[in-house]
């Protein structure tokens, strides 16, 4: 029997390398959650010809009352500052958006390993994270039109 055993990983792994990559919203909705009113938002994350789909909820506090800056940072990257600025932003208003946003790892409440979201970029810092790990191939697609690193 013959086989790559990187193809067999690659099947077997759903984790993703931590890096830069684009997103679009697929699904925003507003709940009551642990601390109040947020809205649970679907992300479609983009990696070439790869997708996965990553569950977050958008808070304006964190448990420990403080403004939660995930928040502002999602309404910079997907273009809705004057939302935010407004203080009010409706499930409506987050659907079918797209941005960046810098995908990292860590564990589910079962204890499995899941990739999460760290923080929303600007374009701007997606660029410079894509740059930053083209030469080690993390999170983003090498342009076929840029000059080769080697």
């Amino acid at each position: 029997m013959k086989f790559n055993p990187a193809e067999l990983t690659e099947l077997t792994s759903n984790l993703w390398n931590a890096g830069a990559y684009e997103f679009k919203v697929l699904d925003a909705t507003e709940v009551t959650g642990m601390y109040g009113e947020q809205i649970a938002l679907t992300l479609q994350v983009l990696n070439g010809e790869k997708t996965k789909n990553v569950k977050v909820w958008l808070s304006p506090t964190t448990k420990d009352n403080k403004p939660d800056l995930r928040l502002m940072f999602f309404c910079k990257s997907v273009g809705l500052e004057e939302k935010y600025q407004s203080g009010e932003l409706l499930d409506s208003d987050c659907m079918y958006k797209s941005g960046y946003l810098y995908l990292g790892q860590g564990k589910s409440k079962n204890g499995d390993d899941i990739n999460v979201v760290q923080r929303y970029l600007s374009k701007e810092d997606f660029e410079l994270e894509r740059n930053k790990h083209n030469d080690i191939g993390l999170g983003a697609q090498f342009d076929n039109d840029e000059a080769l690193p080697f």
